[in-house]
């Protein structure tokens, strides 16, 4: 019988479900949650509107490269509000420091009344997650991860950098060749890039200001993943950096980021870079961490 995990680390468990990829992903497909945090919200972009609203999608393309500009690197301070599947489970919330340079580092940091809940760091292919109030530290490679897709719901680490960075990511799959499928409807228009062993992603973007404001992933007919983009704010007038994003899991977790501070272009710092301290934690590896979760 599984050792279960307790009740910091059920939570914390959901929580980096969401922040560590920006991508709430299981084996079930998605459904509606009870809950959820953005229910309410309406979208708010720092741009213009277009004139033209019947665009090709080589268009798109055209006018997402002129007006691209992507940071170096970005840091965002904000609040994480985590929930659960079921209205009698409590939301809890973060205050949240997040910081990401492509391709590949990141570091995450979730609190509570001033004390860190969860750290997380990402340098290369090592990966780090600390749950401070379990005392645990799972250390491992992110290949490793992949072979244990249950601690955390079956995600991609790549996909954090890819939501931060999302118009960027888009660009990147449009002029890589291929044909993606194109639709368009009264308000948006939808871009699907078909992935291996019959997967699926796709991007809606609306017609007004050509942002994307929702992301997903299939798996054969299954959505296994969501991210809704509510806000974006052009940086230093010329980055658009999402500020505001909705994460929907098929475990029943339900996450809306909020930034309140963002900068762009900072360095990574040896404070950021440094290791997680272990010396007040049982170190495990992600093999020991799928038996838990």
């Amino acid at each position: 019988m599984r050792r279960r995990i307790g009740e910091w680390g059920r939570v914390a468990s959901v929580a980096l479900l969401a922040i560590v990829v920006f991508s709430a992903v299981g084996c079930r497909g998605l459904g509606r949650f009870a809950g959820r945090a953005d229910e309410r919200m309406s979208f708010q972009s720092p741009l213009p509107p277009l004139a033209q609203r019947h665009l090709s999608l080589t268009q798109i393309a055209r006018h997402l490269t002129t007006r691209a500009q992507q940071a170096d690197s970005v840091r965002l301070q904000g609040e994480l509000i985590v929930g659960a599947a079921g209205r009698r489970n409590p939301r809890q919330r973060f205050d949240l420091l997040l910081f990401a340079k492509p391709p590949d580092f990141a570091r995450v940091r979730a609190l509570q009344n001033g004390a860190t809940f969860f750290d997380v760091l990402l340098r290369g292919q090592n990966l780090e997650v600390a749950l401070v109030p379990e005392r645990t530290l799972y250390r491992g490679s992110v290949a490793e991860l992949r072979q244990y897709p249950q601690v955390l719901g079956g995600v991609d680490v790549r996909e954090l950098l890819d939501s931060l960075f999302v118009e960027s990511a888009l660009l990147r799959k449009l002029w890589r060749g291929g044909e993606p499928l194109f639709y368009a409807s009264r308000d948006h228009y939808e871009i699907r890039f078909a992935l291996p062993r019959g997967g699926e992603e796709r991007y809606r973007l609306r017609k007004a200001d050509l942002l994307v404001d929702r992301y997903q992933r299939f798996v054969g007919n299954r959505r296994v993943a969501e991210i809704r983009f509510w806000r974006y704010e052009l940086v230093e007038s010329k980055y658009l950096i999402p500020t505001q994003i909705a994460l929907e899991g098929a475990s029943g977790a339900s996450v809306l980021l909020s930034a309140n501070q963002v900068s762009v272009n900072e360095p990574v710092t040896d404070a950021l870079r440094a290791p997680i301290p272990s010396a007040d934690l049982q170190v495990k590896s992600f093999a020991e961490a799928a038996r838990e979760f």
